[in-house]
């Protein structure tokens, strides 16, 4: 009996841990993509002069929590302009959308996305709220908030390596339930992180064995 809570409690953890990396990966994305959002109405980049005689500039930040399938994102920062003429269009100013956004988002970092699917993603966070040239600068920060995190550096060492699955509803033309595989490590501290994670039509060996050896 005691083993058996003890897996339980092992298992809640882990899923725990999950679901506070997809919404840390969350509020991460989504505060330097309306960042670029501002960058393209000032028409230039975070720290740099108002040289183009708009009298327009940046004016910090407000904070709102939002509500997701995997938990509160806490304290989101949303960039403000002077003229408060800035209204992003990533996330609407009250209510929290249906899932779609965050499983965009979990869809945008998977391995193996390539670059034009980012780019089909963004079109669809963006495609109706501004123009193509602002859309391709928007595509391009995120292609390199992805790239920079699958080449982050890693530990040296895990002592542990977990691998489990996820099943969430991502939403393609239709919405189907897929696998979310993630590779768990915890270092020597116990500190967990995950390593990578893929996705895949449904739970299987033959889908584990394809992506390890990758």
């Amino acid at each position: 009996m005691t083993n058996n809570n003890t897996n339980d409690t092992k298992i809640l953890d882990l899923n725990q841990t999950m679901n506070d990396f997809i919404v840390g990966l969350m509020k991460q994305t989504m505060e330097r993509l309306m960042q670029e959002e501002l960058s393209n109405v000032l028409q230039y980049e975070k720290y740099s002069y108002d040289g183009h005689g708009t009298g327009n500039s940046r004016n910090g930040s407000y904070a709102r929590d939002y509500e997701t399938r995997y938990g509160t994102i806490h304290d989101l920062k949303i960039p403000r302009d002077r003229n408060n003429e800035f209204n992003q269009q990533l996330i609407p100013p009250y209510a929290r959308r249906d899932d779609w956004l965050e499983n965009l988002i979990i869809r945008m970092y998977a391995s193996g996305v390539s670059t034009r699917e980012i780019a089909c993603i963004i079109e669809k966070l963006y495609g109706n709220s501004y123009s193509a040239a602002t859309i391709s600068n928007i595509t391009d920060v995120a292609i390199d908030e992805v790239d920079k995190w699958h080449k982050r550096d890693l530990k040296k060492r895990y002592s542990i390596i977990y691998i489990d699955a996820l099943h969430v509803k991502l939403r393609r033309t239709t919405v189907d339930s897929d696998a979310v595989y993630f590779i768990l490590g915890i270092d020597e501290d116990g500190y967990r992180e995950v390593i990578d994670f893929f996705i895949g039509t449904n739970e299987s060996s033959y889908v584990w064995e394809e992506n390890l050896h990758t």
